[in-house]
């Protein structure tokens, strides 16, 4: 027998999915697009000198500074796993118990961290599942 279907679960899920179907304040509108992921190299006090004179530069165009600040641009390091090999500590993993993740939440977690645990009660959108895996953020469900 099925354990019964918690209804404020699915009433969550359901409102979320129509939220990254029909974004707020315009019927039809596209969704968000997805961060653009820049890559960066900073081995030493000249790479990170010309970062911060790249991101300078960047912020001096208003757009480029909101997309920047709103975490639709962000930064990577290049070639770096998660666990960082040059011995460096990972961003601990965000931890989700209830509720719904969806689409928008996974964009915004992916900006800074490289994977989620999700509680046994927490609601994956398809969306955000698809998404979640373009980015490279690991869902990891709760035991």
């Amino acid at each position: 027998m099925e354990p019964p279907v918690d209804l404020d679960t699915l009433r969550a899920l359901v409102r979320e999915i129509l939220r990254d179907l029909v974004p707020a304040g315009s019927a039809g509108a596209a969704a968000p697009a997805p961060p653009r992921i820049e890559r960066v190299s900073i081995d030493d006090d000249a790479a990170l000198a010309a970062f911060v004179r790249h991101l300078l530069r960047l912020f001096e165009d208003p757009a480029m500074r909101e997309d920047i600040r709103a975490g639709r641009h962000v930064f990577r390091l290049k070639g770096q796993a998660p666990a960082a090999a040059s011995g460096g500590v990972a961003p601990l993993p965000e931890r989700i118990d209830a509720g719904v993740l969806s689409e928008a939440k996974v964009i915004a977690l992916a900006a800074s961290r490289d994977r989620v645990v999700l509680g046994k009660r927490v609601a994956v959108t398809p969306l955000a599942r698809d998404k979640a895996r373009e980015l490279g953020l690991k869902l990891e469900r709760e035991r």
